[in-house]
């Protein structure tokens, strides 16, 4: 695969991860390599398998960049979540409130998710130490998204924010996935 292939994905043109929305989502080139672009867009089209062997492209596609150890951290905790949200039932998990986490823009990002009677009921983000203005505006678009649509098929990240929304995305499934049964 040549490395300018990740990018059919993210447009009209591709077929790999084609679903319901998936032509809308947003590219933010500045910090994310094609193969992290690639997975978001098959993350947020549902074809997760997809999304998780995107994501570990970027393990050997970042190395010996700038920010090599940031984007492979961040790309193996979206490949981990990847892999988890394939398992996951909501009718496997009993009511309760799950935490989780995952490596943000500059820290750990921590949430707690509530499920009642197989539904989603809330996600909070308890913990992030990530620049203030795009933490803020990724805690308030992620976690009703994830809640609206009763998981993180079709949730887009937050324009801007796109690193802290992974984050919040992937802690919810890591949350989620400590509950089930």
């Amino acid at each position: 695969m040549n490395r300018g292939e990740p990018t059919k994905y993210l447009g009209k043109g591709g077929k790999g991860c084609r679903g319901k929305g998936a032509e809308r989502v947003p590219v933010t080139l500045c910090s994310l390599s094609p193969f992290a672009l690639a997975g978001n867009a098959c993350r947020f089209a549902g074809r997760y398998d997809k999304a998780a062997e995107y994501y570990k492209k970027v393990l050997t596609a970042t190395q010996g960049s700038g920010r090599g150890k940031q984007n492979s951290d961040r790309a193996s905790a979206s490949a981990e979540a990847m892999k988890l949200i394939q398992t996951l039932g909501r009718s496997r998990i009993p009511n309760g409130t799950y935490k989780g986490s995952s490596r943000g823009y500059k820290s750990t990002v921590e949430v707690e998710v509530a499920v009642k009677d197989n539904k989603l009921v809330s996600v909070e983000v308890t913990r992030e130490n990530d620049t203030r203005f795009f933490a803020d505006i990724a805690q308030r678009g992620v976690p009703p998204r994830i809640v609206g649509r009763q998981g993180i098929k079709g949730v887009d990240t937050v324009t801007g924010a796109t690193i802290t929304s992974e984050a919040i995305i992937n802690a919810t499934v890591k949350a989620l996935s400590s509950g089930m049964k």
